[in-house]
């Protein structure tokens, strides 16, 4: 009899424990896709997220994670998870929130350069925030690229997450956490300025944010033209002159800035589209002070080189600057020639962007950084030498962007290297080509621009049109050599790979962007007349499909792809 009693006590025992012995552990993760896929899978209403392959592994756990504030969305990361966040492009890179298994919602790692709307939520990497001062390892999870094309129900406050963290013990006390210590608190807490301090890692961030307990430090001031009109949107950059981390941001409507800092002593240059960049070194802050500096922006010249701060992320600390009207080339001493032929393609992808696309360039500014060697933070090295990020836009209107290139007498390039169509990489047939195709999308943006909000947008089309295009300009406008023996080598890889071109299961298929979509450009070039591409960017047709289908009638798309064969099988060489 005890022992029955004994044993009926164990099972009532252990049922009573059960559900806390046994209970299963909380899980988050952010998940990037398998496979070559961009944010534009995840456009507003689409359930594509639910069933894309996803990696094996998250990007970021719930273990990366120290800390959740669910009100701003703001986690704060450990250092090595916040290091290994991915550099996006300009069209980002799609992710899934998991919490315990199950799909959560869809979002992308975005860059602020992009001009590219994603209409779920993004995580913006490169470390600009507008009116947010944050701690270090910090990241922000927007409702949308830009907030504005946010749709009905916040994702990300679902209920399943917080849930979640509050078992995990990572929320902050303000969403119900068990006394975690909050985030640094936004602009509510009285930021003026659109300039986000940026601290080493590590280092105590208490007097950099304003409503912390410490005294407050701050440089403060006004920005104005000749005549005393305030400059807004200018671009201010402040350097600590003892740890050279750096801070980017803009002027207020009012031309006013302001921000608080640790004490130290800063550079600041300040720099704005038709004016000279104006710069105050050793500006000293010290404890519980105000510094103000207020700066006059005379009216700017071109191409006088000088030395200028380094650029985001950069390891090189003394850029030299040649500045063109739309675009300034960042070089390091000792590759002033590279200078002169960067000029000199940059100047001729203009003049096609008038002569073929009838566009210019007033809207846009862009800043080219050459690379003595490659760059691994910058992703640049022999087989990927250029990058373009564009575009973001300043108050005033302004398309700002940057493109970073291994520049041509990189020793790397010494090597006998080659480009999938024969080209030498030491050459400047090679980089005369890589210039055109990373300025030549400036001029496609700004032919849609000249049509207004109507139509199709860019990043809509099929990977092979926009790459496509950029390299067909590149090829068939730039050296002779690239006109007559690079195209020639492009249609021997076409003859080479027919399977690459499909049709028509709904849409025609081209599965190398590049190559691919330079053949295709090209027989439309030849049947349609040159400026197809250009009546395509332009066209109001609400798709990119009714686009290509309204400038080549009277042919279907079946026909057209047949006609695309044939031209291919009797192309001469």
């Amino acid at each position: 009899m005890s022992r029955l009693v004994f044993i009926l006590t164990i099972v009532l025992l252990l049922s009573v424990a059960a559900p806390g012995v046994c209970q299963k552990r909380q899980t988050f993760g952010i998940y990037m896709i398998a496979g070559a896929v961009d944010a534009r899978v995840f456009a507003h209403g689409s359930e594509q997220w639910k069933t894309l392959p996803l990696r094996s592994e998250p990007i970021i756990s719930d273990e990366d994670i120290v800390a959740y504030d669910f009100s701003k969305h703001a986690i704060k990361l450990t250092a090595e998870a916040f290091n290994r966040l991915p550099r996006p492009s300009v069209a980002g890179i799609p992710f899934v929130v998991v919490g315990n298994g199950e799909r959560i919602y869809p979002g992308a790692f975005y860059t602020s350069l992009s001009s590219i709307p994603c209409d779920v939520p993004v995580i913006v990497t490169d470390g600009i925030r507008v009116n947010k001062p944050v701690e270090p390892n910090t990241i922000f999870i927007e409702p949308a690229y830009p907030k504005s094309r946010a749709h009905g129900k916040d994702s990300r406050s679902d209920e399943r997450l917080r849930a979640i963290f509050a078992a995990l013990n990572k929320l902050t006390a303000r969403n119900g956490g068990n006394d975690r210590p909050s985030l640094t608190s936004d602009a509510s807490n009285g930021a003026q300025s659109d300039l986000l301090v940026i601290v080493p890692v590590g280092t105590n961030t208490s007097n950099a944010h304003r409503g912390s307990q410490e005294p407050r430090s701050e440089i403060s001031g006004r920005i104005t033209d000749p005549n005393g009109a305030v400059v807004p949107g200018a671009i201010i950059t402040i350097t600590s002159r003892s740890s050279q981390t750096w801070a980017y941001g803009k002027s207020n409507p009012d031309g006013t800035y302001a921000v608080d800092l640790q004490p130290d002593s800063y550079d600041i240059t300040v720099a704005s589209p038709g004016f000279k960049t104006a710069e105050r070194e050793s500006v000293s802050v010290v404890r519980a002070s105000r510094a103000h500096v207020d700066f006059v922006l005379q009216v700017g010249e071109v191409g006088s080189p000088r030395r200028i701060l380094p650029s985001p992320g950069s390891a090189y600390a003394n850029w030299l600057e040649s500045k063109s009207t739309h675009y300034t080339v960042f070089f390091q001493g000792g590759y002033e020639n590279d200078v002169t032929f960067v000029r000199k393609w940059m100047d001729r992808a203009e003049q096609l962007m008038k002569q073929k696309y009838g566009v210019t360039t007033d809207h846009y500014r862009v800043s080219v950084y050459l690379y003595p060697e490659p760059a691994p933070a910058e992703e640049l090295d022999i087989n990927r030498s250029a990058f373009n990020y564009c575009c973001g836009m300043t108050e005033s209107g302004m398309h700002t962007g940057e493109i970073e290139l291994l520049t041509i007498s990189a020793p790397a390039w010494r090597a006998n290297l080659k480009s999938s169509l024969g080209l030498r990489k030491s050459g400047e047939d090679y980089h005369a080509k890589v210039l055109t195709s990373e300025y030549i999308p400036i001029g496609h943006y700004a032919v849609q621009d000249s049509r207004g909000e109507d139509g199709w947008r860019y990043y809509s089309a099929p990977n092979w049109f926009v790459q496509g295009l950029q390299e067909y300009d590149a090829i068939f406008h730039s050296t002779d050599y690239n006109r007559v023996n690079t195209s020639k080598r492009l249609y021997e890889w076409a003859k080479h790979n027919p399977d690459r071109f499909s049709c028509c299961a709904p849409q025609l298929k081209i599965n190398d962007d590049y190559n691919g979509g330079a053949v295709f450009l090209s027989f439309l070039a030849e049947q349609f007349g040159e400026g197809i591409h250009a009546r395509i960017l332009r066209s109001r047709a609400p798709t990119f499909d009714l686009a290509l289908a309204t400038e080549t009638k009277p042919y279907s798309l079946v026909e057209l792809f047949e006609l695309f064969r044939k031209w291919l099988d009797h192309k001469q060489l």
